[in-house]
């Protein structure tokens, strides 16, 4: 191929990148701007944001000649910030349009722009509400008459029959100011969507224009309450020690508002012929977008003899779309143990080619101990079961006798390796010996990702210097991705001891992955000890922008200064790395690696030993 077919070759994926690009849409957070001002005032200005969704796109703004609208700047990439400007010099009373035009997108996107000039001018200049359907109103808002003195009217209209906008007062004297609210009445008729209006002040002088201020209305669906887990149950042991009848239940909701809620314990028909349903707290509120948690229990006081009851918690929340819930509640109560375990599910992550993650300890207990009894615990059985993937899922590896109890826990593993990307479910189910309760169930969640990290030459920097010899020279270290992924990364220093300047870096400091950067020490004027510091990276994925997994690598520096010499450890490579040696079972050794020690002084040797060990598989 020659250098005229590459170059070729390039101009035509420019080209079609290019074409790529500009199939995306630009879009603009105001779709029209509004400007009032007064006779002779200086330009007005307001912000427009642009942006495009998933990808930067370069554009171009172009604005009418002889135009009182002046735009800045008249090109960026989004997202950008503009500043549009109104100029309301040499111009007479009255009202002006204009408009300017963004290109770069899949087509070009006009801005309308209007100018009011007159003996009064207000701001803001527009006005936007949302609103919440069988939510709180917003607070109403105040615009500012600005101007020479004089009578004004004010007038509200929408773009509905009924008319959802209101101002007040409807009349009055500039200089002063207006409340512009929502109509309680027409609001709440409104269904959702989006709702334009305007508020309309007309001042009393002789040839003043009259000004008008966009008002703009969302108005949002009432937003669901969601319950976990939808239903509770409860057991209750006659004589038990450890009896916890209680179940936490969240609440939570999508609202752009807090809801309040209240939740009344409602029981069927019993021998005690009460009410044995708490619900703790019994009102309250959901935070706007969060959740709050009730607590449904057993009211132990109302002496239910043994058997199975049940009943539900009524849920009112005033806001919401569904504004009456139920919650069904049941309850065993037996003179036999129950048995106790944890439902909330265990989950696992692991990184293909990464280390397989620890294993995880779950306590079970009984209702007729406490769960540091060194007597009367429950004998258990556990057993595993995975829905895909094979025999992934490890419960009690060991094969020791479990049983309720913090000093018997039950350890539960995962054996990922040959997994593929995905995630896998499983369960360990827990039997008590003479349990009133059946078999508990453990959900387990194992995710296997492949998701790229950054990774480092070295995990450790050491300097040696001696007082009176040469600097330490500089050492590299080397970025690189645990897969294909480019990422971005930021390397940056910080000293934790001896001072703030001795430690540096050079090179590469910000970059992409299959780089290095030189970490280096200044040692002018330290005094015999060690100096400590780090080095860290952080990282992001070129494809999403979103930080890796390890993102804020760190990399402890030390610094050991002595006025006697200092043995000197050199690493092969570029950038220098620890050896890694590669086998194939039951073939031939690697071949060896050299790692070559020195003095810090060439006129002083040092003399040395060496011990090499290992943490597993024997020396």
């Amino acid at each position: 191929m020659t250098n005229r077919d590459y170059v070729c070759r390039l101009i035509v994926w420019s080209a079609a990148a290019a074409g790529l690009l500009s199939a995306q849409s630009i879009s603009v957070d105001k779709s029209s701007i509004s400007f009032s001002t007064l006779t002779g005032a200086q330009p007005v200005a307001q912000s427009l944001n642009v942006t495009s969704p998933g990808v930067s796109i370069s554009f171009t703004v172009q604005t009418p000649a002889g135009s009182f609208v002046q735009v800045a700047p008249l090109s960026g990439i989004t997202p950008s910030a503009l500043t549009v400007t109104a100029s309301p010099v040499n111009l007479l009373p009255g009202v002006y349009n204009s408009k300017f035009t963004i290109s770069g997108g899949a087509a070009p996107l006009d801005v309308p722009v209007t100018l009011t000039v007159s003996s009064l001018a207000a701001s803001p200049a527009s006005l936007s509400f949302a609103y919440q359907i069988n939510g709180n109103l917003p607070p109403a808002s105040t615009v500012n008459l600005t101007g020479q003195t004089q009578a004004f009217t004010a007038a509200a209209a929408s773009s509905t029959a009924s008319n959802w906008l209101q101002v007040s007062p409807l009349s009055g004297v500039s200089p002063g100011t207006l409340s512009v609210s929502l109509n309680a009445v027409a609001a709440a008729g409104l269904g959702p969507g989006a709702y334009s209006g305007a508020v309309t002040v007309t001042p009393s002088a002789s040839g003043a224009a009259a000004v008008t201020i966009p008002v703009s209305l969302t108005v949002t669906p009432a937003p669901p309450v969601t319950i976990a887990p939808a239903s509770v149950n409860l057991d209750y042991q006659l004589g038990g020690v450890n009896n916890q009848p209680q179940q936490p239940v969240t609440l939570s909701t999508t609202s752009a508002q807090a809801l309040s809620f209240s939740a009344t314990g409602v029981s069927n028909p019993n021998p005690a012929g009460k009410n044995w349903i708490l619900a703790n707290p019994s009102s309250g509120s959901i935070p706007a977008n969060g959740s709050s948690q009730v607590s449904v229990g057993f009211d132990a006081t109302v002496n239910l003899p043994a058997g199975t009851y049940l009943g539900n918690v009524a849920l009112n929340t005033p806001g919401a779309a569904m504004q009456q819930q139920t919650i069904p509640v049941s309850l065993a109560v037996s003179n036999s143990p129950f048995l106790m375990v944890p439902g909330t599910p265990v989950n696992f992550t692991y990184e293909i080619g990464g280390n397989i993650p620890n294993s995880r300890n779950v306590v079970a207990s009984s209702t007729a101990v406490a769960a540091g009894a060194a007597t009367g615990q429950m004998a258990l059985t556990v057993s595993a079961s995975t829905s895909s993937g094979g025999p992934w899922l490890l419960v009690n590896p060991q094969g020791a006798a479990l049983s309720t109890g913090s000093a018997t826990p039950i350890p539960i593993s995962v054996n990922p390796v040959g997994l593929a990307v995905g995630s896998y479910s499983g369960t360990v189910t827990v039997s008590g010996t003479n349990a009133a309760n059946g078999p508990q169930m453990i959900p387990v969640v194992l995710t296997v990702a492949d998701d790229p990290m950054v990774v480092t030459s070295t995990g450790a920097l050491q300097f040696p210097y001696q007082i009176g010899q040469s600097a330490p020279a500089g050492q590299a270290v080397g970025v690189t991705s645990s897969t294909a992924t480019i990422l971005n990364y930021t390397a940056t220093a910080a000293a934790s001891t001896c001072g703030n300047s001795w430690l540096g870096l050079s090179g590469a400091t910000s970059s992409t992955t299959n780089n290095s950067f030189t970490v280096s020490v200044n040692t002018a004027g330290l005094a015999a000890g060690t100096c400590t510091g780090t080095v860290t990276i952080a990282a992001t994925d070129t494809s999403t922008g979103n930080p890796v997994l390890n993102s804020g690598v760190k990399i402890p520096v030390t610094l050991v200064i002595s006025a006697n010499p200092l043995l000197t450890v050199y690493l092969a490579g570029n950038p220098p790395s620890p050896p890694v040696f590669t086998a194939l079972l039951g073939g031939n050794s690697s071949d060896s690696q050299t790692i070559t020690l020195g003095s810090t002084n060439s006129k002083a040797p040092l003399h040395y030993s060496l011990l090499a060990n290992t943490p597993n598989n024997g020396n």
